[in-house]
């Protein structure tokens, strides 16, 4: 089984995916991390993503992302039948259970501002979360790129992309097998998931975002500076365990 993300060239993209390294390394899992990068450009200072193996560059295109990155990994064989699709503001702390489904995913709410009418029936799929895909041909990938351009004709700034996975797996679902479970925490929880999503920082003393920051210099030494439960625990040994690693 592979793990999967999509790595864009900005600042806090590359800090983010050096931890993302990191804790596949504390785990010596580094070897089952695809990482799709766009462009080929990354900073001296990003050491992990230098040194990593398993990653491929792609161009940016119209499409989201994620999922133009999933579709070229498969088309070139560089990702497994089976994979975990992850986010750059995540951390990994424990392998993922066996499972005999097609997705299985993380609940996360519909969106408040979608610009369509769904189907009366549709249920809504956390796709902005962690998501694990076994035996999903890469049409269907393919299929979700085609309905993301088609939403766009409704205009921008609201969920295209989550919406058209949405809509594309409710048009496959007498075929595709579910299930809801939980998979990620963050990091105000007081449990742990195999995967800490922090995209909602930790108020006030961590945001992920670099310009919202409040108490640093840097992300890491805010997330050194406060550690209130598990979750930030683990956050610590990750940035421990990078900041001694040798340069």
């Amino acid at each position: 089984m592979d793990y999967f993300v999509v790595l864009t060239p900005d600042y806090d993209h590359f800090w983010q995916i050096e931890l993302l390294i990191e804790s596949f390394k504390l785990l010596k899992m580094q070897d089952d991390l695809v990482i799709g990068f766009i462009g080929n450009t990354a900073p001296s200072s990003a050491i992990n993503l230098l040194q990593h193996k398993r990653k491929f560059t792609f161009v940016d295109q119209k499409y989201p992302n994620k999922i133009v990155g999933i579709a070229a990994a498969l088309e070139k064989r560089l990702l497994s039948n089976t994979f975990i699709l992850l986010h750059t503001d995540m951390v990994i702390v424990d392998t993922f259970p066996d499972t005999n489904c097609n997705i299985l995913f993380h609940p996360h709410p519909m969106p408040k501002d979608i610009k369509i009418d769904l189907p009366k029936d549709l249920n809504w799929i956390g796709f902005n979360g962690v998501v694990k895909f076994e035996s999903v041909p890469i049409k269907f990938f393919q299929q979700v790129a085609l309905e993301t351009e088609s939403l766009s004709s409704h205009g921008s700034n609201w969920p295209i992309a989550l919406t058209a996975w949405n809509l594309i797996t409710y048009k496959h679902r007498d075929i595709l097998s579910l299930i809801t479970t939980h998979l990620e925490s963050n990091l105000s929880s007081t449990t742990l998931q195999p995967i800490i999503h922090y995209r909602n920082g930790l108020p006030p003393h961590f945001s992920k975002k670099t310009h919202g920051m409040q108490l640093t210099g840097h992300p890491y030494n805010a997330l050194l500076q406060t550690n209130p439960n598990l979750n930030t625990d683990h956050m610590r040994k990750v940035i421990e365990s990078y900041k001694k690693a040798p340069a």
